[in-house]
């Protein structure tokens, strides 16, 4: 089994996402045991609720620039309701 990510290392976004896809492939292998396949899950639920914060906070972060009365502005992000 692959090498999890130690506490003490942040995790990063795209280190998080291709650990998911080898999550998802180890599962979908007929060798694995009931016990892997839990703990995979496991470790792939933690995984998708730390990169749904880096994506929340990212979101967060997002400014669209505007110009008002020929100067750059920042104004926050929001997503319009379709």
């Amino acid at each position: 089994m692959a090498k999890k990510e130690s506490p003490d290392q942040p995790l990063k976004f795209a280190q998080g996402i291709e650990r998911l896809e080898t999550i998802v492939e180890s599962m979908e292998q007929e060798n694995v045991t009931l016990e892997d396949s839990l703990q995979l899950f496991e470790e792939g639920v933690t995984l998708t609720r730390q990169i749904q914060g880096m994506l929340s906070a990212t979101e967060q972060k997002v400014a669209r620039i505007l110009e008002v009365d020929g100067a750059p502005t920042e104004e926050p992000f929001e997503l319009d309701a379709e």
